[in-house]
């Protein structure tokens, strides 16, 4: 029988109030049994109606698995809505009870395998996920699993001449290795970036890591039967040797890597890099704001004021001993 959870609480805000939510039902798109389930649902109180959402239920984790999850997931949800960028699944939410993630609804499968992709819509979904590695990075946050299962369509607004393009969003941030790592394939042989290879025990997510593991998803994708149609294939030649090369180090930021293909590769796309980027700057500008200034708030921000004004006032009192010493 298929489950269904009821009345579930969400995270509380300061003022203990908790968004409440339904499930209705196992999904199977994505569904890894061992893993995590996937079940469909709403929330209970929404102000603009019941919208429909996804639930990642997380089973067999350990308890330090769990402990980590809650951990992450109150920090994720803790960022308003308002910080949200598009070429990322935020979540929205967490139900401590039942180790659930709340997501925006979407098909959990990514890309699937022999699904064939141009070498012009590989830049643009290039674009879309170096995008979303630069938001996350500008947040301190790495993805950890960057794999073509862990890439979405999804249909952009309509265009002032109708157009309805597709676009890219990167799901699954943070979860890999500290959540996810009993799944034996993660990040896999053909993923693991090569400072750790041999020592798949060792292996921690970073910024570099996600570089290596997006170079690794284009080629991939590029080396599928129909993909190289020459037309974008000396571009992405050149793009891949500086994401894949083999010392973090000398890899090429995500940021860089996409200033390339804005400002160089894709100028028939992107009459202005300024304006293209302009959202993305815009949703890393807002996710700054809402850090410093959470940074301050609850017991935990009292905290950090206490001791920085410990911190300040006994450098000033230090210093200005210091300067009555020395007879100035």
């Amino acid at each position: 029988m298929t489950p269904t959870y009821h009345n579930l609480a969400g995270v509380p805000d300061q003022a203990g109030r908790a968004n409440r939510y339904t499930t209705t039902g196992l999904k199977r798109d994505g569904y890894q049994k061992n893993v995590y389930e996937l079940h469909g649902g709403h929330q209970l109180n929404a102000e603009q109606g019941q919208s429909n959402l996804m639930f990642i239920k997380f089973v067999g984790r350990s308890p330090e698995e769990k402990s980590e999850l809650e951990r992450f997931a109150k920090e994720e949800v803790s960022l308003g809505e308002d910080t949200a960028f598009e070429s990322v699944v935020r979540y929205k939410d967490y139900i401590e009870k039942k180790d659930m993630l709340v997501v925006e609804e979407a098909n959990w499968k990514g890309i699937e395998p022999r699904t064939y992709i141009s070498d012009e819509e590989l830049m643009v979904l290039a674009v879309d996920v170096l995008s979303a590695l630069t938001y996350l990075h500008d947040r301190h946050q790495v993805h950890g699993y960057v794999h073509p299962s862990n890439i979405i369509r999804f249909k952009r607004p309509a265009t002032e001449h109708g157009d309805e393009p597709w676009g890219y969003k990167l799901i699954g941030h943070g979860l890999v290795p500290k959540v996810m790592w009993t799944w034996n394939d993660i990040p896999g042989d053909q993923f693991t970036p090569p400072e750790f290879r041999g020592k798949k025990s060792e292996y921690q997510p970073s910024e570099e890591g996600d570089v290596w593991m997006l170079g690794q998803t284009l080629a991939e994708l590029h080396s599928r039967a129909g993909g190289c149609d020459k037309h974008r294939h000396g571009q992405l030649h050149d793009l891949l040797k500086k994401m894949l090369k083999p010392t973090p180090g000398e890899r090429m930021k995500a940021q860089v890597a996409l200033n390339t293909i804005v400002g160089e590769y894709l100028k028939n796309i992107y009459s202005s890099m300024t304006l293209a980027l302009a959202p993305l700057e815009e949703a890393k500008k807002r996710a700054r704001e809402e850090r410093r200034g959470s940074w301050y708030k609850g017991e935990e921000g009292e905290k950090r004021w206490g001791t920085l004004w410990e911190a300040t006032l006994d450098f000033t009192l230090d210093g200005g001993k210091q300067l009555i010493e020395v007879g100035m």
